[in-house]
C-alpha cells in the first residue's frame, strides 16, 4: 500500500478525481492537501473525497509548511494538480 499525496489549489478535474478513486480502490492511502488560498470548489471536492476514503488536510489550518514538506518527502508519490 502506497501513500499518495494530491496537492490541490483548484477543484480537481475528472482525471484527478478518477485517479484518486482508483488509488483508493487499489488500497493506497490517499491524502488530499488543499493549499493556501484553495478555491471554494476545491473545498467541496475535498469534502466529497474525504467521504470516499481519503484524508483531507488544509494548509495552513491543519498543516504548516514544514509539516507539508515532511508529508511530501515521506510519501511514495506526490501529484500536483
Amino acid at each position: 500500500m502506497a501513500q499518495v499525496v494530491h496537492l490541490l489549489k483548484a477543484a480537481p478535474d475528472t482525471l484527478a478525481a478518477a485517479t484518486m478513486r482508483g488509488q483508493v480502490e487499489a488500497g493506497d492511502r490517499v491524502i488530499v492537501v488543499l493549499l493556501e488560498g484553495a478555491a471554494a470548489a476545491a473545498e467541496g471536492a475535498a469534502a466529497a473525497a474525504e467521504g470516499a476514503g481519503t484524508t483531507v488536510r488544509r494548509v495552513p489550518a491543519d498543516l504548516d509548511y514544514a509539516q507539508l514538506v515532511d508529508l511530501v518527502f515521506g510519501s511514495d508519490q506526490v501529484i500536483a494538480w
